[in-house]
């Protein structure tokens, strides 16, 4: 049977970075929900367009070099604007795992897999603002 545990972690500009580091066996993540927190009376909907969160796969073989990657995943995940929506709340439901790599590799060699998640302020903020992920890591 598989566990699974559900984690909160907060990103912001000060701490703009969550990573995670698995087997390859073990790899299975779920990025379940972003929350978006600023000061209050603030329309967080302005900010929503100034940043972008991403994600980088990267996997390591299992040989002596082990810190030279072995291939690498980059994509953002999107948060969609409603204008109508009144709670910063965003429902993601990103299913992270080994099917991720593409079939042709060499997935036996694959000794570790290390995953980033990054905010990246493509525009300039002043406000104060976080970000907090609901995570659910399976093992």
């Amino acid at each position: 049977m598989q566990h699974q545990e559900t984690v909160f972690y907060l990103i912001d500009r000060e701490t703009p970075k969550i990573q995670f580091e698995f087997g390859y066996c073990d790899f299975k993540l779920q990025i379940k929900s972003v929350s978006f927190f600023t000061d209050p009376g603030f329309n967080w909907q302005q900010l929503i367009n100034k940043f972008e969160i991403r994600v980088h796969i990267i996997s390591y073989g299992k040989t002596l070099n082990s810190n030279i990657p072995y291939s690498e995943i980059i994509f953002p995940l999107h948060l969609f604007n409603d204008p109508y929506k009144n709670q910063p709340v965003f429902v993601l439901n990103k299913y992270l795992d080994k099917h991720i790599f593409s079939t042709s590799d060499d997935l036996t060699s694959i000794g570790k897999i290390v995953v980033n998640i990054l905010l990246i302020e493509k525009l300039a903020i002043n406000e104060s603002y976080s970000l907090q992920l609901e995570i659910i890591k399976y093992s």
